[in-house]
């Protein structure tokens, strides 16, 4: 659950005030998505994807979506 709660806030954006509620609705999207999916056939499997993904966006996202869609706005005007 916490790995849940750090995700939520990392892809959403720290910096930005909307952005832990956007990333807490990816992570419920997804782990719904994931939950469907792999079913009872790769137990924990999701905290993997998680993991992972969460060091993808560390990498290449800092900002978080919310806060990439926002500089790459505010960069346009």
């Amino acid at each position: 659950m916490s790995l849940q709660m750090v995700f939520a806030a990392i892809v959403g954006g720290l910096y930005v005030a909307l952005g832990p509620t956007v990333g807490a609705f990816i992570t419920i999207l997804m782990a719904e998505i994931l939950r469907v999916g792999f079913g009872t056939k790769a137990v924990g499997w999701d905290n993997l994807i998680y993991g992972v993904l969460l060091v993808l966006f560390i990498i290449f996202l800092p900002k978080g979506i919310l806060g990439s869609v926002l500089a790459r706005i505010q960069i346009r005007r």
